[in-house]
């Protein structure tokens, strides 16, 4: 028997092509004698390229068949075989092209709302918080394709490879050439795509720098900033107290205290839950090294640990507690449904069941405190206090009682260095100084801050920086000038 012909299927064969091959043979026992001959044809590959590893599926029969995995010569040995155990074969060569081996080259293309590459590797900033990124895979290539003709197709695969902390962000389709994602929480946020032909397979990387969305200005003498708020950790931050560079705010919405490390931006739990229900406002006692926390719901002053350790402080004698100041070494408190500010001892070591006195502004029309300050100018002692059902800011020496400035809702009120009191304003979103005055409505008030937020508690960091919570945009602010 003689193996007349093998005729690959195509002239120009390439990696990843399924190659079959046409065997012809024939026998003159047969062809001429008549004999009853049963042929056997099979084959095998001979020789292939370094780190082939393709194999014949079928190997036996007349359609050998083989799909090529490295460029370069194969030849294939065709046997046929009759039932005498007579045989012979024939060599075929056939050379394999690179098309169908190459490898995928992934880029990315960021859209909106800034551009960058396409590339590999690709760096964009400028992205504001709220905005949604539009990504593009478009621009991805393979030679298999452009070069060679083959009809490939591309397979996407899209990662947030990484994102800041506390960020819920998702890509709204992975397996897209262009899927989108919105920047929730500012810092970086980096891109991987993977790129496949069903064989091989490539990356591409975008980082993309996210910044936090401001729709705030300020006084030109003074610059505000960010400070830090988006962990889960802020939820409705009220009051703030300052100890070094530790900063405390109380977490309304979560019930709970936090300390925030100004140098580092960090941010941890302190205590939740306990008596720290539906908590407003909170000064440190160095002395003590306690921390005093209004708790609107337990109408008490709950004291802390630093360490988070609690116990109710006061007993019996509040109505719904809002702003507390720290005089020497008495606790100052706004006792709202009251309508005055109650004096207690904060070196007390026993639980204090009624104050050691109060103001009440002289029952100053329908007098609902919140912010509380108390301080001394020469020899005279000065309460300070907001009513937000008034609208009003009121100073008193204990014997006179005046009305310094008209706002629309303020709440904390703190004292700078020059002497003029700083107010936080969340209805029309102020922090104003009201310079000091003793007599009805004489003071002129000048807003340093505003914008789109909910200004709410106050306190000094130091002489020339103003820490600002606001309420409704779970953050921490700071306003640097002269105080």
């Amino acid at each position: 028997p003689v193996v007349v012909s093998v005729t690959p299927s195509s002239d120009d064969p390439y990696i990843g092509e399924t190659l079959s091959f046409d065997v012809v043979t024939t026998d003159d026992d047969v062809e001429v004698c008549g004999l009853d001959q049963v042929l056997s044809v099979w084959s095998e590959i001979v020789d292939q390229p370094a780190g082939s590893t393709a194999a014949l599926e079928p190997d036996a029969g007349s359609t050998p068949a083989f799909v090529p995995d490295e460029a370069g010569g194969y030849t294939l040995r065709t046997w046929v075989e009759d039932d005498t155990g007579r045989s012979s074969s024939l060599d075929t060569d056939v050379t394999v092209s690179a098309c169908g081996g190459y490898t995928p080259e992934a880029m990315i293309e960021v859209l909106e709302p800034v551009t960058g590459g396409p590339g590999d590797l690709v760096t964009v900033s400028g992205v504001m918080t709220g905005f949604t990124v539009a990504l593009d895979g478009g621009s991805s290539t393979d030679a298999d394709i452009t070069e060679c003709g083959i009809d490939e197709v591309l397979d996407y695969a899209w990662s947030l490879y990484s994102k800041p902390a506390g960020s819920t962000a998702e890509l709204n389709d992975p397996y897209i050439s262009n899927p989108s994602f919105e920047a929730d929480y500012s810092g970086e946020y980096v891109i991987r795509l993977t790129v496949s032909d069903g064989i091989h397979e490539d990356d591409a990387w975008a980082m993309i720098e996210v910044e936090r969305t401001s729709t705030l200005w300020s006084d030109p003498d003074y610059t505000l900033a960010w400070v830090d708020g988006e962990s889960s950790l802020w939820s409705n931050p009220v009051g703030i107290a300052v100890d070094g560079n530790d900063v405390y705010v109380v977490q309304n919405g979560i019930d709970a205290v936090t300390v925030t490390d100004v140098t580092t931006g960090i941010t941890s739990l302190v205590s939740l839950g306990g008596y720290l229900l539906d908590p407003q406002d909170i000064v440190y006692y160095a002395t003590g090294g306690y921390l005093y926390v209004t708790s609107n719901w337990f109408d008490a002053v709950v004291r802390l640990t630093t360490d988070g350790d609690q116990e109710a402080y006061t007993s019996g004698t509040l109505d719904d507690p809002r702003g507390i100041d720290l005089f020497s070494s008495t606790l100052v408190v706004a006792d709202e449904d009251n309508g005055r500010l109650r004096f207690y001892s904060a070196s007390a070591t026993s639980l204090p069941t009624s104050s050691t006195g109060y103001e009440d502004f002289g029952g100053y029309w329908y007098y609902s405190p919140w912010g509380a300050l108390a301080y001394t100018s020469g020899s005279t002692t000065y309460y300070v206090s907001t009513s937000p059902r008034d609208d009003a800011v009121l100073k008193t020496n204990r014997t006179t009682d005046v009305l310094i400035a008209d706002l629309e809702d303020p709440r904390d009120v703190v004292r700078g260095s020059s002497g003029d009191f700083y107010v936080a304003d969340p209805t029309i979103g102020w922090v104003v100084r009201v310079s000091d005055c003793f007599s009805t409505r004489c003071s002129t008030v000048t807003p340093l801050a505003w914008g789109a937020w909910t200004p709410h508690g106050l306190a000094f960091l130091d002489a020339t920086t103003l820490l600002i919570t606001d309420t409704d945009g779970d953050s921490l602010y700071t306003l640097t000038g002269s105080f």
